[in-house]
């Protein structure tokens, strides 16, 4: 096959950093990891813009509220089911995930209410609900995968035990079933290095704008999360 003007090109990937990585195809066969990437930005631009005008449809209809999704969350997922760990000290400790996230979801809805009635008074801020939101991705894969029996704790190179890096439950998610391929790699779009990493940002606060804590990169996260709220646990391992 011969090569295109376009892979004789090279690009640039800037993240918020500032920090650049030059890419360049190689000629062969193989779509370019970065070619993939480009034109699933580029989708994925198309479905949030109509997955946005149906947040804001569904929020001015009355129709999608926090306190509707409340109800569903209660009786469907998994979030509101009690968990139990054992704690150093031997006690059984019981919590759901309800108090964890339902915060951060009220200030999704209370935000977007805010776009659609276009207060005079107030302007929208993402700000505490990308935050809290983001952080619990990890924490809420972690724990579906230990209710499912994989171990989420691995053993350093210098023997010391640590999580599991992000990007390796991504994968423990995909091949327990937990997320399809598509799925998969819209993680890690979203949240690693990938592209958006929007995990990083969030954790070293990168995000010194307000720009960046947006209605699009907070659907982006609120979607994640609605893909880990569907499961309803049938049964709990020992703590």
């Amino acid at each position: 096959m011969e090569p295109s003007f376009a892979d004789m090109l090279s690009s640039s990937a800037i993240d918020v950093n500032r920090n650049i990585q030059q890419q360049k195809s190689d000629g062969s066969d193989d779509i370019p990891a970065e070619k993939i990437n480009r034109f699933y930005s580029i989708n994925l631009s198309l479905q949030q813009q109509l997955l946005v005008t149906l947040l804001v449809d569904g929020c001015r209809s009355g129709k999608l509220t926090f306190s509707a999704l409340r109800d569903y969350l209660d009786e469907n997922s998994w979030i509101a089911q009690p968990m139990t760990e054992t704690d150093f000290d031997g006690n059984i400790i019981q919590y759901t995930w309800q108090d964890l996230l339902y915060p951060a979801l009220t200030e999704f809805f209370k935000q977007l209410s805010i776009i659609v009635h276009e207060a005079p008074d107030a302007s929208p801020s993402f700000v505490l609900c990308l935050d809290s939101l983001t952080l619990k991705i990890e924490g809420m894969l972690s724990e579906l995968l230990q209710r499912s029996g994989d171990p989420t704790i691995t053993t350093h190179k210098k023997g010391d035990l640590r999580e599991v890096y992000f990007e390796d439950l991504v994968d423990m998610a995909k091949e327990r079933g937990l997320l399809t391929e598509n799925e998969a790699y819209f993680f890690r779009y979203v949240f690693t290095g990938l592209s958006r990493n929007i995990r990083n940002d969030i954790a070293h606060s990168y995000y010194h704008l307000p720009v960046y804590y947006s209605l699009a990169n907070t659907v982006l996260v609120f979607v994640a999360a609605l893909r880990l709220f569907r499961f309803k646990l049938t049964s709990e391992p020992a703590p």
